[in-house]
C-alpha cells in the first residue's frame, strides 16, 4: 500500500495557475479561490517566488488576476504557502484608467490653487466660501447637514473678520478626513483669509 503525500492530495483538489511577471512566465503553481472569509483572495499551496504586481492566470479558464497584495504563510519558520489578494483583469484596468484620468471639478476658480496633473500644474493659493459651497454640492446626502454647518461657520468667520485660531474648526475634523478635496479647499480658504488676498 502506497501512502500519498499531503501535497499530492492538495494538488489534486486545487487548480493550476501560471505565474507571470513583467509579461514573462515564471512558473506554474497549485492554488484555490478562497471563500467568503477571504474575498478576492487566492491561496497558493506551495512556496513560490510571488510578488505584489505579478499576475496569476487561472489555467482552466484563462482568466488573469493581478496580485495586489501577497502574504506568506509559514509553519515552524518556513514559508509553505501564500495568500494573494487580487483584482480581476477588468478591475485592474479600470483602476489604472481611474488613476490616470482623475478629474476633479471644482467649479470656478478664483484666487490661488493647484490645477493640473503631475506633469503640468498651475499654482493658485486660495478659495472662497462659494467655491467650497459648490464643492460640497456633489457630496453624499448623509453628510449634508454637517457640510452646510461647515460652510455657515466659514461664512461667519469670514464676515466677522475674527481671527482664525488653532482648533477653530476641530469639530469638522472627521468630515474633512472623509472628504480630502474639502480639506485642500479649506486650506486655500485659510491662506486667503490669513493673507488678506
Amino acid at each position: 500500500m502506497q501512502i500519498k503525500r499531503p501535497l499530492a492530495q492538495l494538488e489534486r483538489m486545487t487548480d493550476v495557475f501560471s505565474l507571470e511577471r513583467n509579461s514573462l512566465p515564471v512558473c506554474s503553481v497549485h492554488g484555490f479561490f478562497c471563500g467568503r472569509k477571504y474575498p478576492s483572495t487566492i491561496q497558493l499551496i506551495e512556496n513560490v517566488d510571488i510578488q505584489d504586481g505579478d499576475w496569476l492566470i487561472h489555467s482552466p479558464t484563462g482568466r488573469r488576476y493581478y496580485a495586489e497584495k501577497t502574504r506568506p504563510i509559514s509553519e515552524q519558520g518556513e514559508i509553505v504557502s501564500w495568500m494573494v489578494e487580487y483584482k480581476s483583469e477588468s478591475e485592474y484596468k479600470n483602476s489604472q484608467q481611474n488613476r490616470s484620468v482623475s478629474n476633479i471639478s471644482i467649479g470656478t476658480i478664483s484666487g490661488p490653487s493647484i490645477i493640473g496633473n503631475q506633469q503640468n500644474a498651475t499654482l493658485n493659493f486660495g478659495t472662497n466660501v462659494e467655491d467650497i459651497a459648490q464643492l460640497i454640492a456633489g457630496k453624499p446626502a448623509s453628510d449634508m447637514p454637517q457640510l452646510c454647518e461647515l460652510v455657515a461657520e466659514l461664512k461667519r468667520i469670514e464676515e466677522s473678520g475674527e481671527k482664525l485660531e488653532k482648533g477653530k474648526l476641530s469639530k469638522f475634523s472627521d468630515l474633512l478626513k472623509k472628504h480630502s478635496d474639502l480639506l485642500v479647499a479649506l486650506g486655500g480658504w485659510a491662506v486667503k483669509l490669513l493673507t488678506g488676498n
